[in-house]
């Protein structure tokens, strides 16, 4: 079992980001906490945190005349605190053949049931549209 104060980091780094990242998740029951899986995920998402996510500052705008010319929709939760909607407006305004869906009562996890729904409606139509 791990120590003390690395299990009480980890549990205070999974209730910041499980209040930051979920809008209409309701919050695991405390008791049925797994403390493996929060160890490893406050691991995991500290070291991308610390390294930047491994993308420079406005690298993938600088950089968007690489991506192909193919369609694409962006989906984002307004009520996202994560990643903000001016983020996603400026990525979709740099690919001017995309489409940008802001889904209102969605937040940043695609496992929120609006957006979940959006996910789907989205790939339904491209579907339809690459047939």
């Amino acid at each position: 079992m791990p120590g003390g104060e690395r299990l009480a980091a980890a549990r205070g780094w999974a209730r910041w980001g499980a209040r930051v990242a979920t809008y209409l998740l309701p919050p695991g029951p405390a008791e049925e906490e797994d403390l493996d899986r929060i160890l490893c995920e406050a691991s995991i998402e500290t070291h991308y945190a610390v390294n930047r996510y491994f993308v420079r500052e406005n690298q993938i705008l600088d950089e968007i005349g690489r991506l192909p010319r193919v369609p694409t929709v962006i989906i984002h939760g307004r009520r996202d605190l994560t990643c903000t909607v001016d983020a996603a407006w400026a990525l979709h305004r740099a690919l001017p053949h995309s489409e940008l869906i802001i889904v209102n009562e969605g937040g940043h996890l695609a496992s929120e049931p609006p957006m979940t729904d959006a996910l789907v409606r989205a790939t339904d139509a491209m579907a339809e549209r690459l047939a």
